[in-house]
């Protein structure tokens, strides 16, 4: 079962955040930290199901101007925006793509980025200077 169906069977959204008396941001941030959880659809599903009343469903709601910065800094988790995130150049990028044999834009969202941290789900935006289109970055270019 998804996250978001868990979530809508076991809560309402409104009941989330039903409790007032939560723990303060610091000490919130540091118990949820404990919890090792890495993205936001484990956020969510530990929310929906396991998630004691004294942290609150929606942290960034209840803690917006006491401290909140972003679901990964919440977490204490390594992802990053996209802006944030180092990812391989352009150049190593297309050959790693050639390498692996990526066939479409589809085929390097599934094999590719979603599976690689070192390589962003839209190339087309993250070297917009370089981009010259799907086949040219996948070696598929008409010669």
């Amino acid at each position: 079962m998804s996250a978001r169906a868990v979530i809508l069977k076991s809560k309402n959204w409104e009941e989330f955040n039903q409790n007032k008396s939560f723990l303060a941001f610091k000490k919130a941030r540091e118990y949820v930290r404990k919890l090792n959880l890495k993205n936001q659809k484990e956020w969510q599903y530990y929310s929906a199901t396991e998630r004691p009343s004294f942290i609150p469903g929606s942290p960034c709601q209840i803690y917006q101007n006491d401290g909140w910065v972003n679901l990964s800094d919440w977490l204490g988790s390594e992802n990053k925006s996209t802006s944030e995130k180092k990812f391989l150049s352009y150049e190593d990028a297309k050959k790693w793509a050639i390498k692996n044999n990526i066939k479409s834009g589809n085929d390097w969202l599934v094999r590719g980025s979603r599976f690689h941290n070192f390589l962003p789900s839209t190339p087309y935006r993250t070297y917009k200077d370089q981009w010259k289109g799907w086949a040219d970055f996948l070696g598929k270019e008409k010669k």
